[in-house]
């Protein structure tokens, strides 16, 4: 069984993959120097490539939707097939806020803010999960939603 983990230096922000045989995943995708975040995409889809086991990316998790860990997102979206996203559900109010917040996003980063899901099916994801926090009688619990085909 191959195994391989890898930390990417992109200054500040986060851009962790890894590879469990042939699964391939990432978490998250950024940094603030879009240089940096661009040059470590280019630099893992070269060894994916190479490898030939598959061109794609299984699983992209996304620990939140701000810049720092997202703005990376469209870069790798036109560069190579990503088959499943996971990533927390964020109202609309929280999607605006974070925008207006957002300093060195590109318009496609403003683009998937506005609607990630469709941003997502639209650049090739054949899978949706959004894991949202919600209450029930015993307290707080997640709850996953899933969208398997594009809406």
């Amino acid at each position: 069984m191959k195994i391989n983990f890898k930390f990417h230096n992109v200054g500040q922000g986060l851009f962790y993959s890894g590879e469990i045989s042939k699964f391939k995943f990432i978490y998250d995708i950024d940094s603030k120097n879009e240089l940096l975040v661009n040059a470590a995409i280019d630099c893992l889809l070269s060894k994916v490539k190479e490898n030939m086991l598959k061109e794609n990316i299984d699983m992209l998790i996304l620990s939140h939707l701000h810049e720092d860990h997202a703005n990376g997102l469209p870069y790798l979206l036109n560069n190579i097939k990503v088959q499943t996203v996971i990533l927390p559900y964020l109202p609309p109010i929280g999607r605006l806020i974070t925008t207006l917040q957002a300093t060195t996003g590109s318009e496609e980063y403003y683009q998937f803010l506005a609607n990630p899901i469709k941003f997502l099916f639209e650049h090739g994801v054949e899978q949706v999960v959004l894991i949202t926090r919600g209450e029930s009688s015993e307290g707080k619990n997640v709850e996953v939603n899933y969208w398997p085909t594009s809406p």
